[in-house]
């Protein structure tokens, strides 16, 4: 598979979800069968197994009967690393790069703040892995803490990562979104890759606390409607730039064609409009953020009344 690119990231709260209504369906993992999505590690020491759970408190799939989990029967091991990758791409999900929700249901029971799970990423063929939460952070782009029921900074397991640990106490559903693509990476590639590899990482240290380990199941791929209609794959990079970023007093926005009309928005990541303008038979447009405090904002662009291009602004002030 070629080289990848996920161009935006964001793990959105509650109240931001509820905003965006699904629009698509791509596929629900539940492990009752085959995916050609799923790829577990083939090491001898991986736990990860998918099947009937068959243990105290896992003991039952969410959709029965299998779950991938890690081991159907036994606790988990000490001195354990395990993981299995999810692959999303134009293969199942036709919006990609951009509108990409995930969600899963989940049970973890493991040593506190210790042994436990946790989601990485990569966009260059597993060459380099950034933890969900921890990597935006160091980018200056804000830290994925707002997510619904992903883990926090406050939860550290013993290798250094940031992860689910402890007992879930019952089922709990996890939701990661993409959905912009920041321009300021537009000069790292010209080309993007066809596929995102999120991986679903286990470790534990050298204390049997014999628990049951992390178990998962349904995980949905879908899309959903960002309140602009309908999304394109255009390789925004490639159409149009914003500079600078992070932004001041203004940001600029270049476009390689010129378009007869051009309709700019700037929304919240709540989806508050606080900005929007319409230009006509330009190249360039350059936008007033005086007004605008710090934080990320999403850009809505519209060429031509029909072609809509959402990409990630950061002010800075």
């Amino acid at each position: 598979m070629k080289t990848t690119l996920v161009f935006g990231l964001f793990a959105l709260t509650v109240s931001v979800f509820a905003q965006y209504d699904p629009i698509e369906s791509w596929d629900t993992i539940t492990f009752n069968s085959d995916s050609e999505f799923i790829r577990i590690d083939t090491s001898s020491t991986n736990i990860w197994q998918i099947g009937i759970p068959q243990k105290s408190y896992f003991d039952t799939a969410y959709s029965f009967s299998k779950a991938i989990l890690t081991d159907t029967t036994d606790s988990y091991p000490i001195n354990n690393t395990s993981y299995f990758d999810l692959y999303i791409g134009e293969f199942n999900n036709q919006y990609y790069p951009y509108n990409i929700f995930i969600s899963f249901k989940h049970k973890f029971d493991t040593d506190s703040l210790k042994d436990g799970g946790y989601i990485t990423f990569s966009f260059d063929k597993g060459e380099n892995w950034h933890n969900m939460i921890e990597w935006w952070g160091n980018n200056n782009f804000g830290q994925m803490t707002d997510s619904k029921n992903l883990y926090t900074q406050n939860q550290l397991l013993f290798n250094g990562e940031y992860g689910f640990s402890g007992n879930s106490n019952g089922w709990q559903t996890t939701m990661i979104c993409w959905f912009v693509p920041p321009a300021s990476l537009k000069n790292i590639v010209e080309d993007i890759g066809d596929t995102l590899m999120v991986r679903f990482n286990f470790v534990s240290d050298s204390i049997d606390n014999f628990r049951e380990g992390w178990m998962i199941d349904d995980i949905n791929l879908y899309s959903a409607d960002l309140g602009g209609g309908a999304i394109y794959k255009t390789n925004v990079s490639k159409e149009i730039f914003i500079y600078p970023l992070p932004a001041s007093n203004h940001i600029n926005f270049y476009f390689v064609k010129t378009s007869k009309s051009i309709m700019i928005e700037i929304l919240t990541l709540d989806g508050k409009k606080v900005f929007q303008n319409k230009y006509f038979n330009l190249q360039e447009v350059q936008v007033d953020t005086r007004d605008l405090t710090s934080g990320i904002y999403i850009s809505k662009i519209t060429l031509n009344n029909k072609e809509i291009f959402y990409n990630e602004i950061l002010i800075n002030k």
